[in-house]
């Protein structure tokens, strides 16, 4: 080969390098959009599920629990005496409940009755537990 050949096939191959750099860069960025979208949406659901409690008059029935409700940026906060849960948005388009995840709808990942009512059988499940992690007998 000669030395011009060599050198535009070391040019090609340190363009050919850089491209993919590049590349590699943008499906990083591209990746990092999607999952803070996916995050976004599903932040959306956390805070509509905020306004579900009180309009469902749910937020009465676990205050009747001992519990307070605390919304803040990243989701709602459950407390009960030293006990304390969390529901979250995560990237993967659920939402997390205490550590367990629930997915809405895969086609359109909005807050739906179905939805709302097994997110909150779950906190209500956590709600009714006392400190041995027993269910709570009801006194009348």
């Amino acid at each position: 080969m000669t030395d011009r050949t060599e050198r535009n096939a070391a040019i090609i191959r340190q363009l050919e390098i850089e491209a993919n750099l590049s590349a590699a860069s943008y499906i990083e960025d591209v990746e990092e959009f999607q999952r803070l979208y996916r995050l976004e949406r599903m932040q959306d659901v956390v805070f509509d599920l905020a306004e579900w409690i009180e309009e469902a008059g749910d937020g009465k029935r676990l205050a009747d629990l001992g519990v307070v409700v605390e919304d803040d940026d990243q989701g709602l906060r459950f407390k009960q005496g030293r006990r304390a849960m969390a529901i979250l948005p995560r990237d993967d388009m659920s939402i997390s409940v205490g550590g367990k995840a629930y997915f809405p709808d895969a086609d359109c990942p909005v807050l739906d009755k179905a939805f709302y009512d097994e997110v909150m059988s779950g906190v209500f499940a956590w709600a009714d537990l006392d400190a041995d992690r027993r269910p709570k007998r009801c006194v009348k």
